[in-house]
């Protein structure tokens, strides 16, 4: 077996803060028997590292904090979508940050979801935010009105008191009418845009518009008291 003083000039250096244990396993292997045996040792190392960052962190001071009052915090966490990053600071905060209701709500309310389009939320974000939000109410501002957005907002529909909404097809008008439908007891403010796609024909109008590209839509009324409480159009 070759010597690893001579075969590996740097190795004594490099092993000289490793346990006299290591050295001495380390002096007796060949190259191959060496990488195989490193690596698991990395493994080991890495899961002693995480348990002492684990452990520095435990007896930091804002761990001293009672759930209730960490929750409460987070409730004024909310600033911007970079906000979800406390959740990735230790399973604590992501545990305490999920069972912090008015923090969802702050992520539905402060900004606009899109639910289709170049800027679509990633898949199940919108439900996400609205299932954590708990059961209270809730302002939203969407972009296109999808089915899927539809069935996502399904389960709080009793609860939305304002609903902003930026549909550009006559499907996602015909979305959120079946939507309006069902029936929205507390909602107060309702707000539709309805911009389709400009035509470059030689058919528009002053301001651009062209009947041959923007269909006629045919709604039904809304089933009477689907929406008792609607103040502002």
């Amino acid at each position: 077996m070759a010597s690893i003083a001579k075969d590996h000039p740097s190795f004594p250096e490099l092993a000289s803060i490793l346990p006299d244990a290591d050295r001495t396993i380390l002096s007796g292997l060949s190259d191959t028997e060496m990488r195989s045996w490193t690596m698991a040792k990395i493994e080991e190392y890495r899961h002693c590292l995480r348990a002492l960052v684990a452990i520095h962190n435990l007896v930091a001071p804002v761990h001293r904090l009672p759930d209730e009052v960490l929750s409460h915090i987070f409730t004024y966490a909310w600033h911007e979508r970079q906000s979800l990053r406390l959740g990735h600071i230790c399973r604590r905060w992501r545990r305490v940050l999920l069972d912090t209701p008015k923090f969802w709500v702050d992520a539905v309310q402060g900004e606009c979801l899109h639910a289709a389009g170049e800027f679509r939320d990633p898949p199940g974000y919108i439900a996400a935010v609205l299932e954590r939000s708990g059961r209270l109410p809730i302002r939203l501002s969407v972009f296109h009105y999808t089915e899927t957005l539809s069935l996502s907002m399904k389960p709080h529909l009793w609860r939305i008191t304002v609903l902003l909404v930026h549909a550009e097809t006559t499907d996602e008008v015909e979305e959120l009418h079946r939507t309006l439908s069902e029936g929205l007891p507390v909602l107060t403010m309702l707000l539709v845009r309805y911009n389709p796609e400009r035509c470059l024909c030689d058919h528009r109008d002053a301001v651009g518009h062209c009947e041959r590209s923007t269909p006629r839509m045919y709604l039904d009324p809304l089933p009477a008291h689907s929406l008792p409480r609607l103040r502002h159009v």
